[in-house]
């Protein structure tokens, strides 16, 4: 279990991370569809779905989604990508659902 120093710190630096690349914050409020590819840096067992969750928990909190609910991420897809023990990350593809209905 995490502590809620460490998750916080770690939240942080994702904000972080997320201003340094220039990620804007759109506030995205019509329907989408999200693709998300995992890479994890080990083997160990996890949860695909808290994954997701922390991310769109993330992305909200940044201001890159308006909410996390179904009428904005109206449909996902989520896939285990592997191991990258060097470059762990979760890779995000986000299409306007309304264009692809």
């Amino acid at each position: 279990m995490v502590s809620q120093k460490a998750y916080q710190d770690r939240e942080k630096s994702q904000m972080q991370y997320l201003s340094a690349i220039g990620l804007p914050h759109y506030k995205i409020d019509t329907p989408v569809s999200v693709t998300y590819k995992f890479r994890f840096p080990d083997k160990r067992p996890t949860d695909l779905s808290n994954k997701i969750e922390s991310v769109n928990d993330l992305l909200v909190r940044y201001g890159y989604f308006s909410d996390d609910k179904c009428s904005v991420i109206s449909k996902f897809t989520a896939k285990f990508c592997g191991i990258d023990k060097e470059n762990p990350r979760v890779e995000i593809h986000i299409e306007n659902q309304e264009l692809h209905d």
